[in-house]
């Protein structure tokens, strides 16, 4: 990522939930303040104003006299994190559909279709993953439902860290994306809504198994 000298603070805040969406930075890890600072020749100042407010956002906490800490969500509250997304985005796709972003959407089902095999990018699919959803509330152009979406958003970018841990998960959420957008492209509204629904029911899915396996995995030997 190339550092400009406006709006620093900004900059270091996509900087470092990048970090925690490829997995640089995982849940309950230190966030290194002054090697961010460090790599990009900046002081401090602006990676902790970041810091701040992605604490505010609930991304990380702040430990006092220790440091700033990604946040840690136990399985129960991404689930519940996922209900709060599927209410917004169910809502806004069967209300809004006709408001969609067809031309911001194919730009986009190109991306998803492109990003595959050799040339697969985890955060490309990740970020691709993060337009599509948000794109259904967007249509809405609803300030009210705007404003307290964009205060939870980037919390339900905790739960595609999960769908996106493996290629097979990868592939079958490609899969899912490019079949909605396909029925959204044919206008075909109550087909992509049921797309959408299953697509949110298996990735709940893929948080409680991959929660289960990292259960068993840290459990002591009997």
């Amino acid at each position: 990522m190339n550092i400009h000298t406006e709006s620093l603070s900004e900059q270091f805040v996509n900087l470092i939930m990048e970090m925690i969406m490829n997995k640089e930075l995982v849940a309950g890890e230190q966030v290194p303040t002054k090697k961010i600072a460090d790599d990009h020749g900046v002081s401090v100042m602006p990676v902790r104003l970041a810091l701040r407010e992605l604490a505010d956002r609930k991304i990380v906490v702040n430990r006092s006299r220790v440091g700033y800490f990604v946040a840690e969500y136990s399985v129960d509250e991404l689930i519940r994190l996922s209900n709060c997304r599927r209410m917004f985005e169910m809502y806004c796709l069967e209300h809004y559909f006709d408001s969609l972003d067809l031309e911001k959407l194919h730009a986009l089902y190109d991306s998803i279709r492109d990003n595959i095999g050799d040339h697969f990018n985890n955060l490309t699919y990740q970020k691709d993953d993060a337009i599509l959803h948000s794109s259904f509330v967007l249509a809405s152009h609803n300030e009210f439902i705007l404003t307290q979406y964009n205060q939870v958003k980037d919390l339900f970018s905790l739960c595609i860290i999960y769908d996106s841990d493996n290629m097979e998960h990868n592939y079958l959420s490609r899969t899912e994306h490019m079949r909605m957008l396909d029925y959204i492209f044919k206008k075909k509204k109550d087909a992509a809504l049921l797309e959408l629904k299953n697509h949110l029911d298996r990735t709940d899915r893929t948080i409680i198994e991959l929660g289960e396996t990292n259960r068993l995995k840290e459990s002591p030997a009997v």
